[in-house]
């Protein structure tokens, strides 16, 4: 595997367009037109790794913790925690007042339920409850976690914000069992989707939910207040990145998600758009399957490792160096986890040293087949 940092940039048709979504007075009906990133297929948000679903959830869910632009695991819907002194026992208590788009309150039988769903299907969740003792209420608005040994990632866990997320929903629908999509939408998020405008390849309509209760705290990355500014949020789908463009310096939407790298030019000249650096420390990976030939040698991964040039792969795919970075950690060059040195990977190639390892390996030259998410303009 290999890890680069790509600057991922989001284009807002005018300054005006950020006030209406994040900080000016709401008036009626005011509605915010993004073009995502691509086409939302699947609703459920435990049941596939894609962004686009994660992003889903976000707008219609909400979770127990969140992680600040820090980095910092921060209550969301939790009010209170606490651990005994070896964290064995972990003792959570909710906000008073949360409510589902329903109408229903949130209790701590919902979260239970969410949590076993997530629990099955996420690989940290599988990890968590592996250690765990049992889970149980205290009361309608706390619960308890019990670990055999202490776990030192119960926080990250619970507040993780790439997918899967545990995203707490009804427990009626979390008991849907985890190899079955669910199919009611209730969740104590911001906004709630509008199933009869939800249309896969063209648009995806969410409404204000009017029973969601923000936080108090400033807004920071996904923790803190999501004071909901607007009435409505409209996901436009655009593939063309010529589409898109048009579409934001005329006026038709308000925000691309992810800058298209060939009319980067366009975007960053015109008075009417302004760029923002969203997500600092995104990475493009490729992912070697390992359990299969030829990559279950050792000798075969490393040497498709050292024929990797960083710099070329990313200026092909996007183009202007203000969008990327090259960086030969396994873990992002921003984090405090990034090695000084990083082994034999440098992201320049060693062509000669790969073609040694390649006839170590026995290679016999059967072709590769690698995939992409034709969907996703920025990985395509």
């Amino acid at each position: 595997m290999f890890t680069t940092t790509a600057l991922r940039r989001t284009v807002a048709a005018s300054a005006g367009a950020l006030a209406i979504a994040f900080g000016a007075t709401a008036h009626a009906e005011t509605v915010l037109r993004t073009v995502p990133s691509s086409d939302l297929k699947v609703l459920d948000p435990i049941w596939t790794t894609a962004i686009i679903t994660r992003n889903h959830g976000y707008m219609i869910y909400d979770t127990l913790f969140g992680t600040d632009d820090k980095g910092v695991v921060r209550p969301q819907m939790v009010d209170k925690y606490s651990a005994n002194k070896d964290n064995t026992v972990w003792s959570f208590t909710l906000r008073p007042g949360l409510k589902f788009s329903d109408g229903t309150p949130v209790t701590s039988e919902d979260v239970i339920a969410s949590l076993h769903r997530w629990g099955k299907r996420d690989v940290l969740g599988q990890k968590m409850y592996a250690a765990m003792e049992g889970i149980s209420a205290q009361g309608p608005n706390g619960f308890q976690i019990r670990f055999r040994q202490p776990f030192g990632l119960v926080l990250d866990a619970l507040g993780k914000s790439g997918p899967l997320v545990p995203f707490i929903m009804p427990k009626q629908v979390a008991n849907t069992p985890a190899d079955k999509q669910i199919d009611d939408l209730t969740g104590s998020g911001p906004f709630t989707l509008v199933m009869k405008d939800f249309r896969p390849g063209d648009r995806v309509v969410y409404r204000k939910n009017p029973n969601y209760l923000s936080r108090k705290e400033p807004a920071s990355g996904l923790a803190g207040g999501k004071v909901v500014k607007v009435d409505s949020v409209e996901w436009v789908l655009l593939r063309d990145p010529q589409t898109q463009a048009n579409a934001l310096l005329n006026g038709e939407v308000d925000l691309l998600e992810v800058v298209p790298s060939s009319r980067y030019p366009e975007l960053r000249t015109s008075p009417k758009v302004e760029l923002l650096d969203i997500v600092p420390a995104g990475t493009y990976t490729a992912i070697y399957n390992h359990k299969v030939a030829p990559f279950n040698n050792p000798k075969m991964a490393r040497a498709a490792l050292l024929a990797i040039n960083q710099e070329a792969m990313l200026r092909a795919q996007v183009t202007y160096r203000d969008f990327y970075k090259p960086c030969a950690s396994i873990y992002l060059c921003s984090s405090p986890y990034a090695p000084a040195v990083s082994g034999f990977f440098t992201g320049k190639p060693q062509l000669e040293e790969a073609r040694r390892l390649l006839k170590e390996a026995g290679y016999d030259g059967k072709p590769v087949v690698v995939m992409v998410p034709s969907d996703v303009t920025g990985l395509n």
